[in-house]
């Protein structure tokens, strides 16, 4: 027979092509079929009877045909052949060739991605090139999201010449899950949007944690006053601990009046996270005790972290200032009588210690022996350490 007429492709995909011709112009006796073959473009035409290739054949009056199993972005030449049987086959001439190319297909995804030189805050990530890359690369997607779930917190573009980028901002003592995607051009003519790899679902993914860094400061700290001498200190716990928080600390700082100045004494508390009362909202309580009795503190609370046996002492909590409660005052000392005459003496005496009591008064008592009755003076004025009795 005469060869095929108008062989031409259509519905050209990444694996697949359609192909198409019209009947040749002299059967020449009765077509039993059609042959198409297809090989790549660098490979020679098809010749002679057991002409060989990719390709399909199909019989009479159908004049298309689709071939599967091609590779992306390939170049490829197509034939089409007439077949008359008699007495053996008889192979009219090919048709052709006509010259396409498949479209692009996304890259296997890149290969061997690990991390190093991790931190509190950033992470190295690298990674090897795609095993497969149709088309021409374009460029990488280095993506990290919360192991725990959640979208992606950090994303990065690296040229498709690098291999490894830097990823900074993380959160501390967080779980990342590691994504790297290569970005495959459309065409040759570099169009986008680019086609992505898809993660490959047969390996594990590639998990990293940042490191523990100082907690942020515990917030809300209030304080409810039990007596005198103690307290329960509140708070709750940092709203960064940025790792295993391992114990809080309490200072006090207390103002003490020494001869009309304050002097300030710090006292340290410590409580290992496991002795410490947590209240049923998740708040932090703890009780201290040995305090002087109407005595200004300041006191701020801050949370320890430990990485690789070194504590990491976190931000302090804003000062908080409270007063403990007032008690029965200690006895004046240094009392001392002086005569001044027949009927008065001079007593005076110094304040009950510690000296910033807050006394609202002394009563002095005074008992004569002759008639044994009792005879009370208050006086109300505190600075007042002395009196005359008649």
């Amino acid at each position: 027979p005469c060869p095929p007429q108008n062989v031409q492709t259509t519905a050209v995909g990444a694996r697949s092509v359609t192909v198409r011709w019209s009947p040749p112009l002299h059967a020449n006796g009765v077509l039993s079929r059609y042959k198409v073959f297809i090989q790549t473009g660098r490979s020679e035409s098809p010749s002679g009877s057991g002409r060989k290739g990719k390709g399909s054949h199909v019989s009479p009056p159908q004049t298309n045909a689709t071939v599967s199993e091609l590779s992306p972005a390939t170049q490829y030449r197509v034939w089409v052949a007439a077949v008359n049987v008699e007495d053996g086959e008889l192979i009219s001439q090919l048709a052709g060739p006509v010259t396409f190319t498949t479209i692009v297909e996304a890259s296997s995804p890149p290969g061997n991605v690990s991390f190093s030189n991790i931190t509190s805050n950033s992470v190295a990530i690298m990674w090897s090139p795609p095993s497969i890359i149709y088309g021409s690369l374009a460029e990488y997607n280095v993506s990290l999201m919360p192991s725990l779930g959640g979208p992606v917190t950090h994303s990065v573009i690296v040229s498709a010449n690098n291999l490894s980028t830097a990823i900074e901002n993380l959160v501390p003592f967080t779980h990342y899950i590691v994504e790297v995607r290569a970005g495959t051009f459309r065409d040759v003519n570099h169009s986008r949007p680019l086609l992505w790899s898809n993660p490959d679902t047969n390996k594990q993914p590639v998990v990293f944690a940042t490191k523990q860094t100082f907690p942020s400061s515990p917030v809300n700290v209030t304080i409810t006053r039990l007596s005198s001498r103690s307290v329960w200190i509140w708070w709750d716990g940092p709203e960064h601990p940025n790792g295993n928080i391992q114990s809080y600390s309490v200072v006090l700082f207390e103002k003490r009046k020494v001869k009309g100045s304050f002097n300030t004494h710090e006292h340290n508390y410590t409580w290992a996270l496991t002795r410490v009362n947590h209240t049923k909202n998740g708040g932090i309580q703890v009780e201290v005790n040995a305090l002087s009795p109407y005595t200004q503190y300041n006191v701020t609370v801050y949370a320890v972290n430990i990485m690789d046996g070194f504590e990491l002492v976190g931000e302090k909590s804003r000062l908080i200032e409270f007063r403990t409660e007032d008690e029965e005052p200690a006895a004046p000392f240094n009392c001392s009588i002086v005569r001044q005459n027949a009927t008065f003496v001079h007593v005076s005496w110094q304040p009950p210690l510690p000296f910033d009591y807050q006394v609202s008064y002394y009563g002095v008592l005074s008992l004569a022996s002759t008639t044994k009755q009792f005879n009370e003076l208050t006086l109300y004025v505190r600075q007042v350490m002395h009196v005359y009795l008649r």
